[in-house]
């Protein structure tokens, strides 16, 4: 569940915040994406701290091809929120894409970590595949086991 701490903002601002970016994830779950930014634009200018705003908008600026917005903001949110794990699922996905293997293992494990219920052993096992079959193995097995839908699970699993 994310986390939402004040750091001695007004609630109105938060709850202004949030609500941003749950537009901004609904607009994005309709293929809207482009439309989405935007959302999560207000929501970062109204709570500049709000580590889930960042991620969010990391998630929908990769969908649009902008690799080095999403990697920044990926990068923010860690910044903004260490303890924050599908930040850190969701950079281990962007290297396990680009080829880096070593860096995504290490956050997709971190990910595990900080919240075994995220997607990160999908992540995992989509990053041991370059090497560590059984382990990808394992990670998919996992995700299924955790009621995991989506096809990287499964095709791993295959």
């Amino acid at each position: 569940m994310p986390r939402w701490p004040t750091r001695g903002r007004p609630w109105s601002w938060i709850v202004a915040g949030v609500a941003h970016v749950t537009l901004g994830n609904i607009l994005d779950e309709m293929d809207r994406t482009a439309e989405a930014i935007p959302e999560y634009d207000k929501a970062i200018e109204l709570d500049p701290k709000l580590a889930n705003a960042y991620n969010q908008r990391s998630i929908a600026r990769s969908r649009l091809g902008d690799d080095s917005g999403a990697a920044a903001d990926v990068d923010k949110a860690i910044e903004l929120d260490p303890g924050y794990g599908p930040a850190y699922g969701n950079r281990a996905m962007s290297e396990a894409f680009d080829g880096d293997c070593t860096k995504a293992l290490a956050d997709a494990d971190k990910a595990i970590t900080l919240d075994p219920e995220f997607r990160p052993p999908t992540t995992r096992a989509l990053a041991s595949d370059a090497g560590d079959l059984d382990g990808a193995l394992a990670d998919a097995d996992k995700a299924i086991a955790l009621g995991r839908s989506d096809a990287f699970a499964f095709w791993f699993a295959a």
